[in-house]
């Protein structure tokens, strides 16, 4: 449904007049008809006008907000991969993801808070994609490195992408940086859970895996910014790293068991 129609919509079910409607919000009628004939499209300053008037959210009138931040997000994510950044406007944005500027606003407010959520997003495939084909064979030594290397394929896929959240991460809200450290929690479960499995069949010890999952973060996301900047692949960042793996491991006194092999990667 066009924004048009959904004024409208809002409007007749609050039992408005075009001519109420554009006394409410200080416009003329030929405004509010010009509105809702999608000739023109309302300014954010007149949107919370409208919003007052017809007891509604901005973002229930402007679109289905999933319905525009996922799409919007998606063409993001084209344009953030082929271009830097800050080379890409807010026009181009939204022209791309066939949205109004006002539209834009209503959903994410700036440029920075969308391209949080373009990193969420590519965050939260990689998750998704890693709980439905977890590291299952191999030493705990091997299941640790796939799924490092799980994770770096993902960020290197876009490294425009991962240069502009490691550029750009500081500028992000206290809200946005609890909502960051839960994404870091899910990665501190999935190494917890390799560590806990390594130690229930005897390839370490048990001891405090939270600690080791935390070294292990801090080695990746060194690996990461050192990868983007020198232009390495997956698999040479991961041989960078992984002396830094074994040192954690051995930590635990990792060893090899019988029945879990190197060569079952």
């Amino acid at each position: 449904m066009s924004l048009g129609k959904r004024l409208r919509e809002f409007r007749e079910r609050a039992g408005l007049s075009q001519t109420a409607l554009a006394k409410l919000t200080g416009v003329s009628r030929n405004a509010v008809s010009q509105w809702e004939a999608d000739v023109t499209q309302p300014s954010t300053k007149r949107l919370t006008g409208l919003a007052r008037a017809l007891n509604a959210k901005i973002d229930e009138i402007m679109a289905p907000s999933a319905e525009v931040r996922q799409r919007t997000i998606e063409r993001a994510v084209r344009l953030f991969s082929t271009q830097d950044f800050e080379a890409v406007s807010v026009e181009e944005i939204c022209e791309s993801a066939e949205i109004s500027k006002s539209q834009f606003e209503a959903v994410f407010g700036s440029k920075d808070v969308l391209l949080y959520d373009v990193a969420r997003s590519i965050a939260d495939r990689a998750m998704a994609e890693l709980r439905r084909r977890p590291p299952k064979y191999g030493t705990l030594a091997t299941r640790v490195k796939y799924l490092l290397h799980h994770f770096y394929s993902h960020d290197l896929e876009r490294t425009r992408i991962a240069a502009a959240i490691q550029s750009y991460a500081w500028r992000w809200s206290d809200e946005r940086e609890r909502e960051n450290n839960r994404a870091v929690l899910e990665w501190h479960g999935a190494v917890i859970d390799l560590f806990d499995t390594g130690a229930s069949q005897g390839e370490i010890n048990p001891g405090n895996f939270r600690a080791a999952s935390s070294l292990l973060l801090a080695a990746y996301q060194l690996g990461l910014r050192r990868a983007i900047y020198e232009k390495l692949e997956p698999d040479a960042v991961m041989a960078q790293i992984e002396p830094q793996l074994m040192i954690i491991l051995k930590g635990f006194e990792f060893r090899v068991v019988p029945g879990f092999s190197e060569s079952g990667d």
